[in-house]
């Protein structure tokens, strides 16, 4: 996965290009008390009346309600290769994401935090880390108008669907409910858009197994999201992506980092995160 934008991406394109990289040590924001966002009336009546609705339908209906309440999410990438921890809050413009793991034999860790119109990064990719200039200690604040490459955003938050899985569920067939908590279907992700769709060279690896690839989304008695498998062939493994979705209304806070830990990106990090 790669082009999207969220920094991982950025990062498991170098280190495919042959550019060494290793460890980083980065931090997640504090988790001292739950938000405060919770379901609202229309989110609760709304899951009530989504048993009627045919399969289809009811994907795009429990996709929507996660941009109207916080929840806490795990992901896996690129088959397990890179994982990560986070919190969304939709309505207050919130997101944290950490994403940690093995690309090509180098260890990465990356954070970003988004809280309403700031955004932050914090790198460290061992080598790459000097030749980008930056230090590892230090979360860097970007000015999201230099941020122009296509989805070169870590989070989507201009409608609330941080992860943009409207955008990487966005070409579905042969959706099914073989019961009330799970939904199946292919997605065609060589059609997906936004911040999770695949990078275009495992597209190209693909070729036509990418426009037709199993997924299951599980849903809890209400209707919600809590966990979706996209599961690509098993030497495809970078099609393949988890995401588990919990504690709605009562995410972790989601707080920005201290003033003192935080400077402002060099114009190489713009570089880095806009390619693709």
């Amino acid at each position: 996965m790669n082009n999207r934008r969220r920094i991982v991406a950025g990062a498991a394109v170098l280190v495919a290009a042959g550019i060494a990289m290793s460890g980083c040590k980065s931090s997640t924001t504090s988790t001292a008390s739950p938000s405060s966002t919770s379901t609202t009336p229309a989110a609760s009546a709304s899951a009530a009346t989504k048993q009627m609705l045919p399969p289809k339908a009811e994907l795009v209906a429990s996709l929507a309600m996660l941009t109207q309440t916080s929840y806490d999410l795990t992901t896996s990438m690129a088959g397990g290769q890179m994982t990560g921890t986070g919190s969304i809050d939709p309505q207050a413009k919130k997101a944290t994401l950490n994403e940690q793991g093995n690309i090509a034999g180098q260890k990465l860790n990356i954070s970003a935090t988004q809280d309403g119109t700031s955004l932050y990064v914090k790198l460290d990719l061992g080598p790459m880390t000097k030749q980008l200039g930056i230090d590892p200690t230090k979360w860097m604040q970007l000015d999201e108008s230099k941020m122009t490459g296509k989805d070169a955003l870590p989070f989507d938050l201009s409608k609330g669907d941080a992860m943009d899985l409207t955008g990487l569920l966005s070409k579905v067939d042969d959706v099914k409910q073989p019961d009330a908590t799970h939904l199946t279907g292919t997605v065609d992700l060589a059609a997906a858009t936004g911040v999770n769709s695949p990078d275009s060279s495992d597209l190209s690896k693909a070729g036509k197994l990418a426009d037709n690839v199993p997924f299951t989304l599980t849903l809890d008695s209400q209707g919600r999201p809590t966990n979706l498998v996209i599961q690509g062939a098993k030497d495809l493994k970078n099609l393949t992506v988890t995401m588990a979705f919990s504690n709605f209304g009562q995410a972790s806070p989601i707080n920005p980092p201290a003033a003192a830990d935080t400077v402002p990106a060099p114009a190489s990090i713009y570089k880095f995160m806009n390619q693709g």
